[in-house]
């Protein structure tokens, strides 16, 4: 009981604060307040209740606007760090009345969102959306707090805000760039002799003799004609590739300063956009594995199917700085393997 009205104690804070008409025209009720009570004169008196109700009404008015709004924000699936990210916020207006100049503020944890979704009107029992623009400057997880709603309305004197807690967190996927990640590229051991078996991949194999069922697509129409009966060319299937990725996660145990430091964060941080580039290419081809070695991690090999695994794993990379004494690990060692399901949770 004393939780629950703990927490909707916290969800009805308000904030209220003056716009520059509202200055003036505080000023200004001050002003005909103080000459009613030194000129004692009755039309100063109904002036400045006038004025004074028109400020009871503005709070009464944005007092209801602002309650009882349902907020929800739904991000992207998928989220990479350096690019424009484009977040909903959706208002839902259960109440038996509109609601006016609505204002929702998306509140992150050690950053401020410098866009604003606005509604001029929302309907009583409907529900509008719109998006705003984010750039997560790094890769790593992120936390959503709230939102702050706030109003003008009705006269414009005064904003007021409400703070909503809404918790969440997204995975900020790394940046793919096109770097000189290194990594190496094999083939399966059954493909040392070419066999040709039929796909959908992008190689044909020899013409042969139209039998019916084959897909008409795959008929040789200049060829056909030449020799005078239709040809069709199969496509071979996709090769299988793998694909193995290593980083260099461990800052150079050289690196003392903070220039040097910032250098190898910043090398790092180019290999992980590096791989994350690569493991995207590689998703392409539907046969394809990956796997990820790291100083203290690995995961895979997965298919390249599983590229949110695979990006979450990079996404959570930890940058190791070496510590004085420390020994680096001894070539060929092998590292710890995370689990691609643990890795795969926002």
């Amino acid at each position: 009981m004393a939780s629950g009205f703990l927490a909707r104690l916290r969800s009805s804070r308000r904030r209220l604060r003056f716009t520059r008409e509202g200055r003036w025209f505080v000023a200004v009720t001050l002003g005909i307040g103080f000459a009613a009570i030194n000129t004692q004169n009755n039309l100063l008196y109904l002036l400045l209740s006038l004025l004074v109700s028109l400020i009871i009404l503005s709070g009464a008015l944005s007092e209801s606007v602002l309650r009882r709004l349902d907020i929800t924000r739904t991000p992207p699936l998928a989220i990479f760090a350096g690019r424009r990210t484009p977040i909903e916020i959706r208002v839902r207006n259960p109440k038996r009345y509109p609601s006016y100049a609505v204002e929702v503020e998306d509140l992150i944890d050690g950053h401020v969102t410098m866009r604003r979704c606005f509604y001029l009107k929302v309907s009583a029992g409907r529900e509008q959306a719109t998006t705003y623009p984010f750039v997560f400057p790094r890769r790593g997880r992120y936390r959503f707090r709230g939102y702050e709603v706030r109003t003008k309305f009705p006269f414009g004197l005064f904003v007021k805000s409400r703070i909503v807690d809404a918790p969440q967190e997204v995975l900020v996927f790394p940046e793919p760039l096109a770097t000189g990640s290194r990594h190496e590229t094999t083939k399966g051991a059954e493909e040392t002799a070419r066999v040709e078996r039929r796909g959908t991949g992008a190689e044909l194999l020899d013409p042969r003799r139209f039998v019916p069922g084959d897909d008409p697509r795959l008929v040789r129409w200049r060829l056909s004609a030449k020799i005078g009966e239709l040809l069709v060319a199969d496509r071979a299937a996709d090769e299988s590739r793998r694909l193995e990725l290593r980083l260099e996660n461990r800052v150079a145990a050289a690196a003392r300063t903070p220039e040097e430091l910032a250098r190898e964060e910043a090398r790092i941080e180019r290999e992980i956009s590096g791989a994350a580039y690569l493991v995207l290419d590689a998703a392409r081809s539907p046969s394809a594995t990956v796997r990820v070695r790291a100083c203290d991690a690995s995961i895979g090999p997965l298919p390249a199917a599983r590229t949110r695994a695979l990006l979450a794993f990079l996404a959570l990379l930890p940058v190791l700085r070496t510590e004085p004494g420390d020994s680096p690990p001894p070539p060929g060692g092998r590292p710890r393997s995370l689990a691609p399901s643990a890795e795969a949770r926002p």
